[in-house]
């Protein structure tokens, strides 16, 4: 099945279907699968689940604009599971669970720029988080947030800090800005002269130069290992427009799975994709369970989920 997003849970893994909405589980010990939601949200293209697999914000593409869907995920051996849950505001993009629990972050454009919001799924309450005077931007959510204008490589980006709703200058501009979070700070890939230069920023204003470049798409913190990440990576970024020609889907990359040490710059290879499953696996997703053990990814050729074990 196509898939639009996944999550480790307590024996397995979850995952949503493209086009359905409908939610799978795989048991990781015995391999068997089942239908865990029957809800049937159509269109659906991408899906984000809460940290501990409970809950479930569910996107379907429309003519008239995206619709977000979120909601817990009811079980039900006899009847059969569904989702229960609310429609966000039409238009609410950079979707993602809060630390709080049962709580949902998501942003909306003003006619002043943009505003974002925490809605509490169980008080049915929502609360602003912050507003900016910038509409196309994307958020990378924590204490502080930060965000990034939309990055192109025909325009310099910038990566700003939220203060309260005053925008705090990060990083020096440049053109194709991309950043990614993590437990110390945050990483922005930029091409300065003609190549991509990816440096990590902590909290405390410290620069590292990484190895590889960060696209968030493809990397994800280790959430038992501070100030580490697991990327795909690929070495074919020479002559395509970046980031533009790969989010058009004009390009495919063949990524192999780096561990990043982000304080020191050094990078560490885990599994080159195409050698061990002989095929080109372009990472558009990726996850880990609690002990950073587990890692899942889904294939942008094809949208297929994988899963690597570190412990191998």
């Amino acid at each position: 099945r196509a898939v639009a997003g996944a999550a480790f849970d307590l024996d397995g893994i979850r995952y949503v279907e493209q086009g359905t909405g409908h939610i799978y589980h795989i048991n990781l010990s015995t391999g068997e699968e089942t239908l865990v939601s029957g809800t049937t949200i159509p269109h659906t293209t991408q899906a984000t689940f809460s940290q501990d697999s409970s809950m479930v914000a569910i996107t379907s593409r429309e003519s008239s604009g995206n619709t977000t869907v979120v909601g817990t995920i009811v079980t039900n051996e006899v009847t059969g599971g569904f989702t229960e849950g609310i429609t966000l505001p039409a238009g609410a993009r950079e979707i993602a669970f809060g630390d709080a629990t049962g709580t949902v972050n998501y942003l909306l454009t003003t006619n002043s720029g943009s505003a974002s919001y925490a809605y509490n799924l169980n008080k049915k309450t929502s609360a602003q988080l912050f507003a900016i005077p910038l509409r196309d931007v994307h958020v990378l959510w924590g204490s502080p947030a930060y965000v990034y204008t939309t990055p192109t490589a025909f325009q310099n980006g910038y990566l700003y800090k939220i203060s309260g709703n005053e925008l705090v200058y990060t990083t020096g501009s440049g053109s194709g800005l991309v950043a990614f979070r993590y437990s110390d700070g945050v990483v922005s890939t930029k091409t300065d002269g003609g190549k991509l230069v990816t440096t990590a920023q902590t909290y405390s204003g410290i620069e590292t130069p990484q190895a590889f470049s960060f696209i968030p798409e493809k990397c994800v913190a280790n959430p038992n290992q501070n100030s580490f990440a697991f990327c795909g990576v690929s070495n074919s970024r020479n002559t395509e427009v970046f980031p533009d020609d790969w989010y058009k889907g004009k390009l495919s990359y063949s990524d192999a799975l780096w561990y990043m040490d982000i304080t020191t710059g050094a990078a560490t290879p885990l599994s080159d994709f195409k050698t061990e499953s002989g095929r080109e696996i372009d990472v558009i997703q990726i996850g880990t369970n609690t002990e950073g053990t587990f890692i899942w990814f889904v294939n942008k050729n094809d949208n297929a989920l994988w899963m690597f074990d570190t412990t191998l």
